[in-house]
Order: C-alpha cells, then sequence, then structure tokens
C-alpha cells in the first residue's frame, strides 16, 4: 500500500469515526433531553401528590376534631340525661315512701 492510499483510509477511517462520535452524541443528548422532560413530568405530579396528600392530611384532621367535639357533645348529653333519669328515679322512690308512709 503507497502512502497516498493510508492516507485516504486514514482520512475515510476519522471521518467515519467523527460520524459516529456525532451520531450518538445526537441520540445522547435525545435521550438525555427525554429523560430531563420525563423527570421533570415526574416531579410535577409528585408535587401535585404531596399537595393532595397534606390536604387530606388537613382535612382528616379537622374532621377528627369535629369527631371529638361530637363526642365531647354526646358524653355531655348522655351525663344529663344519666342525672335527669337519677333524679326522676329518685323523685318516683321519694313519692312512693310518702305514699306508703301515708
Amino acid at each position: 500500500m503507497e502512502l497516498a492510499d493510508l492516507k485516504q483510509d486514514h482520512a475515510i477511517t476519522l471521518s467515519s469515526v467523527r460520524d459516529n462520535a456525532t451520531t450518538w452524541q445526537k441520540r445522547y443528548e435525545k435521550a438525555l433531553k427525554e429523560h430531563t422532560e420525563e423527570l421533570a413530568a415526574l416531579q410535577r405530579m409528585f408535587d401535585a401528590t404531596k399537595s393532595e396528600l397534606a390536604t387530606c392530611h388537613s382535612e382528616r384532621q379537622e374532621a377528627v376534631g369535629q369527631l371529638k367535639a361530637l363526642e365531647d357533645m354526646l358524653q355531655q348529653q348522655q351525663t344529663r340525661a344519666d342525672t335527669e333519669r337519677d333524679r326522676r328515679i329518685k323523685t318516683e322512690l321519694k313519692l312512693q315512701r310518702h305514699r306508703k308512709n301515708n
């Protein structure tokens, strides 16, 4: 092989390597862009989900507070009803004793 042929082969090989490198660089940049966009979309979904979770947690705490208030109110009403029932029973027993004694 002559020097001119070697130079030509070298030039062809170098050109091929450059083309191949350019092709792979473009593929890499395209893939990187796609993955970056996917990651950004996932981050937005994560942020939205996190926000929804915070809202749900807040609503749950509010509902628990309301339930506790209702339980307290029910307990107070039950206590009043029990007190009233006990008072009526005592009154009825007093009336029965009074009738029995008279």
